[in-house]
């Protein structure tokens, strides 16, 4: 079966979305990081002081770094058919610098991804399978997308820059201004 090809248009109406998931993701995991570094501390005290909007808030942060670990890689449980990938911004490009050179580029180690897979399917029995919490490095994934973002949007700039517009809310000065906070508390 043949790859799907997505036209500009429809490219261009799914920006915003790709947007949005960036700017969310990064937004959830550097308030996080902003409180409490790289570690978040474990139950039973970890958010409980602060409420369920950090429970709340690292569980979206979380999935979201799952749907974009299946969009800058092109794979993933969702599957291939309706769903737009990083790639597809490239697809006219002679060479196509997201397939070749990014696409198969691991930057959420799959280990990470299983974690986040038990950990954000609540009625499962894999998010029960251990008692000890998940060792979250927020500012390490958030360094790791917030690269992945970066390098994207570079490579539509460079190859494609009629397309940069569509990409609503100007994410990239967003994640711009998370990197840092991340990259000073990522390996800690």
């Amino acid at each position: 079966m043949a790859a799907k090809h997505w036209d500009e248009e429809i490219l261009d109406g799914f920006a915003p979305s790709v947007s949005y998931v960036m700017r969310i993701c990064t937004s959830h995991l550097a308030t996080i990081v902003g409180k409490y570094g790289n570690s978040i501390p474990p139950p039973p005290h970890g958010f409980s002081g602060d409420g369920p909007g950090f429970d709340g808030m690292l569980e979206a942060g979380l999935m979201h770094l799952r749907s974009l670990d299946d969009f800058f890689r092109g794979t993933g449980g969702r599957g291939p058919s309706p769903d737009i990938r990083a790639s597809d911004w490239f697809v006219s490009v002679k060479g196509s610098p997201w397939q070749h050179q990014e696409q198969q580029r691991y930057w959420l180690d799959p280990r990470v991804r299983s974690l986040i897979d038990w950990n954000v399917i609540h009625l499962s029995t894999l998010r029960t399978i251990t008692n000890a919490a998940p060792p979250w490095k927020l500012a390490d994934y958030g360094d790791a997308v917030c690269e992945r973002c970066l390098r994207f949007f570079e490579l539509i700039e460079t190859h494609c820059p009629d397309r940069l517009a569509a990409f609503a809310w100007n994410p990239q000065a967003d994640i711009q201004a998370r990197a840092a906070l991340f990259t000073q508390h990522a390996g800690t």
